[in-house]
């Protein structure tokens, strides 16, 4: 019976825990839960319920300058809660009611992407967003009327154009077309400082314009270009080419002249013979806009030589450079790297480009030959590197004991890592290496080197690998905090439902482990209770039995089974009777 009702009290508490469940998904509420630590601290988990809104999707739109636009936007919030408009323009601002509404202005012409964005204002706030493309047309500003003349007399007036602002010129890639009406500038700035092209006057073919803040005026024809030098340092910074002329406007056609020039071999990693030289030959090509004159800095000067080392590069023309390894034959075998520097000068403009170098240098003869592979190209420090290593036997050696070494070192020369290992080689073998970064190890880029020396036989394999800035540690949460983040924006159902149901099991099979125990308790004490007490001693002659059920009298009254009471007054029978039969 009792059995029945505790599997009944755990059925009505989980449907009742479903019920409440379901009420609480149908509405939105912060449910806030004390939670306190045994060591030091306490906090507070809030479990929100909220469901995001929705935005319609919004369709392309066009626009022209001076002529008035409206949108809008619409979106439908499930909770109903408030919804808050947000856009990514400086060209209007959206209000709360999902409404554009704006007259686009003589300097805006063009195609912009924008993105809305509605949030609404549950507990945690969740957002919706839709993109689309507005082109604004070029409009023609209206006449500003001068002023009534008196007397038959007209009086006449100039317009008031807005300035167009194309930002800064060093963002420039390429060309930025712009347009101009007469009397009308374009800003942009160029290191800090704003600047302006002033259309003064414009003809059927021709433009005349002013450039400043250094005043420069030039006459342009259709298709010619001027270039022009805006911080005095005698090179040339912007070129501005009339491309257009066509409904009263003039289109300019605006290019800054950045300096710029690249290498064919970013990486040049090279094997020679001790007594033995290696050329290659390396293209560098000046793919800006101006002049440059070019070092070159190279720190490995006896290991190699590079002609031309100082030479002029025209802009959207090449140099081919030769690269000498070895040049005097009697290098030391070892592994060399470096960084070479190449820098590119006009006036106060500059520019560098680097090329990194690997040179192993073997000896003439090599007996035992190897070859190192990572099986990633970046780390972080204190990584671990995990490398394969093949060793062969190129001699008429059987067998030989090596001494392997493995370095570490950066692109300056500087070693972080080294070690040595003993293995004893037939004729190949191939295996796994494993290979600690140091935990200092400064980001940039690193050579792994497998050097085997023998007797007078060097041979050596490498592998270049870079390691990256550690990832800035986190503040280590406490304990409540998080379980909160854990928590914070799941459903509730989610979690409510499944840890309420095992706390439910748990205190099922507890009630019924709690029941079993005490039905078995109840037997032990009735089957203890009828030896005890309810069988007559009188009935027992053997004095050995009347013995044992003192001790079992005795063992039932220490254990709580029957009261003292009767205790004593069986235990004075059960003397007596051994006392007659003694």
């Amino acid at each position: 019976m009792q059995k029945r009702l505790i599997i009944g009290a755990a059925l009505a508490l989980i449907v009742i825990n479903l019920i409440s469940t379901f009420l609480m998904l149908q509405q939105t509420a912060t449910l806030t839960v004390p939670l306190t630590g045994k060591a030091s601290s306490s906090g507070e988990v809030q479990l929100c319920i909220n469901r995001p809104p929705s935005i319609t999707a919004i369709a392309d739109q066009t626009g022209t300058e001076g002529t008035a636009f409206t949108l809008q936007v619409t979106a439908t919030e499930p909770d109903g809660q408030t919804l808050t408009y947000y856009d990514n323009t400086s060209l209007f601002a959206i209000d709360q009611t999902g409404l554009i509404s704006f007259t686009p202005s003589f300097d805006s012409a063009g195609t912009y992407s924008i993105l809305i964005t509605v949030q609404d204002s549950g507990c945690v706030q969740f957002n919706a967003s839709d993109d689309f493309l507005l082109t604004i047309a070029e409009g023609t500003p209206p006449a500003e009327e001068g002023p009534a003349g008196g007397g038959g007399g007209g009086g006449g007036g100039g317009i008031s154009i807005p300035p167009k602002d194309i930002g800064s010129l060093e963002s420039i890639t390429g060309t930025q077309r712009s347009s101009a009406r007469e009397g009308q500038i374009i800003i942009f700035t160029y290191k800090g400082i704003t600047h302006t092209i002033h259309l003064d006057k414009l003809g059927v073919d021709s433009a005349r314009i002013t450039v400043a803040s250094l005043p420069q005026t030039v006459t342009l024809l259709q298709g010619e270009y001027e270039e022009f030098d805006l911080d005095e340092d005698k090179v040339a910074d912007v070129r501005i080419q009339l491309d257009l002329i066509q409904d009263k406007q003039a289109y300019f056609l605006i290019s800054y002249l950045r300096e710029s020039f690249y290498i064919s071999d970013e990486i040049l990693k090279v094997n020679v013979r001790k007594s033995e030289l290696l050329e290659k030959k390396v293209t560098v090509t000046n793919d800006g806009q101006i002049n440059l004159d070019l070092r070159i800095e190279n720190p490995m000067e006896n290991l190699l030589t590079i002609t031309p080392s100082l030479f002029t590069l025209s802009k959207e023309l090449n140099e081919l450079l030769s690269f000498t390894f070895n040049p005097s034959k009697d290098a030391i075998p070892d592994v060399y790297s470096r960084t070479i520097t190449f820098t590119g000068t006009q006036g106060l403009r500059l520019h560098n480009e680097y090329m990194v170098v690997v040179l192993e240098v073997e000896t003439d003869k090599v007996l035992f030959d190897g070859n190192i592979d990572l099986t990633k190209e970046s780390y972080f420090p204190g990584e671990e590197m995990a490398a394969t290593v093949s060793i062969f036997n190129l001699g008429k050696e059987s067998s030989a004991n090596l001494t392997l070494m493995y370095d570490i070192t950066d692109l300056q020369g500087k070693q972080w890592y080294t070690l040595e290992e003993a293995i004893t080689l037939e004729q190949q073998a191939s295996f796994s290496k494993v290979i600690p970064l140091p935990p200092d190890i400064l980001p940039g880029q690193y050579v792994l080197a497998l050097k085997i020396p023998y007797q007078d036989s060097f041979a050596t394999s490498t592998e270049l690998f870079t390691v990256e800035a550690p990832a800035p540690a986190a503040p280590r949460p406490s304990a409540l905090a998080g379980l909160a983040a854990r928590i914070a924006g799941k459903p509730v159902f989610v979690l409510a439902v499944p840890a309420m149901l095992m706390l439910i099991v748990g205190i099922v099979i507890i009630l019924v482990h709690l029941h079993k125990r005490s039905r078995r308790l109840e037997k032990t004490h009735a089957t203890i209770k009828q030896k005890a007490i309810e069988s007559k001693v009188q009935d027992i002659h053997d004095a050995s039995r009347l013995q044992q059920k003192l001790n079992l009298l005795t063992e039932s009254y220490h254990k709580g089974y029957i009261k003292e009471e009767t205790y004593l007054e069986t235990k004075a029978k059960i003397e007596k009777l051994l006392q007659k039969r003694g």
